[in-house]
């Protein structure tokens, strides 16, 4: 039985699809890389957080957004929201249900719990995921 050598262009056909394969794993790799470093680059900065104040104004922006201003400075809050899977009392429900203007919300540096003081005095503790 004879073996039939590829044709020209099979050969070329099999070159570009390599390359386009090789290429499309190098896109993806940079993509992950890129997407882990801005991820860690962003814990560090929320972890270097430090507030305590009043909340003077909330706003959500988009679905998953949420903004707050304490002492004139505007904090994003949402990644404790939606990847972080904040523990609280009320069965599930993350803290951007429970904040409202006046009350206060507490962060220290170096670690990751919130705390929220009601106008009524009633105190939640959010414990993050990334607690040390």
């Amino acid at each position: 039985m004879a073996t039939e050598n590829p044709s020209k262009f099979d050969r070329i056909y099999w070159k570009v699809y390599k390359i386009f394969f090789g290429m499309a794993l190098v896109f993806f790799a940079i993509c992950g890389v890129e997407f882990w470093i801005h991820a860690k680059e962003e814990k560090k900065e929320i972890y270097s957080w430090q507030f305590s104040g009043v909340v003077s104004n909330i706003h959500t922006p988009g679905h998953a957004e949420v903004y707050v201003s304490i002492n004139q400075k505007e904090y994003c809050l949402s990644h404790y929201q939606t990847g972080h899977k904040l523990q609280t009392s009320s069965k599930g429900y993350g803290f951007y249900s429970f904040i409202e203007n006046g009350d206060s919300l507490i962060k220290q540096k170096n670690k990751w719990d919130l705390k929220l003081i009601k106008k009524n005095g009633k105190v939640y503790i959010f414990k993050s995921d990334y607690n040390n």
